[in-house]
């Protein structure tokens, strides 16, 4: 079966669904790689610390795997 016939019968079982991002790609891809290995508080605290460290993704990917720990 191909993706198009999957979305078209999943469609027809559930309805159109209004697709609405929450965040932007990249803080949805850390959020989702900082849950797979921990519980959803500690990941939801790791992601609150990035967000208040840097000033955006640019400086996290630049920041030195040496920097003292949040």
């Amino acid at each position: 079966m191909r993706i198009k016939e999957i979305l078209h019968l999943l469609q027809q079982e559930y309805g159109l669904i209004d697709w609405q991002l929450h965040q932007d790609p990249i803080s949805v891809l850390v959020v989702t790689v900082l849950s797979q290995n921990t519980s959803g508080a500690n990941s939801k605290r790791a992601f609150r610390s990035l967000i208040d460290n840097f000033s955006d993704w640019e400086a996290v990917a630049a920041a030195s795997k040496d920097m003292p720990q949040f």
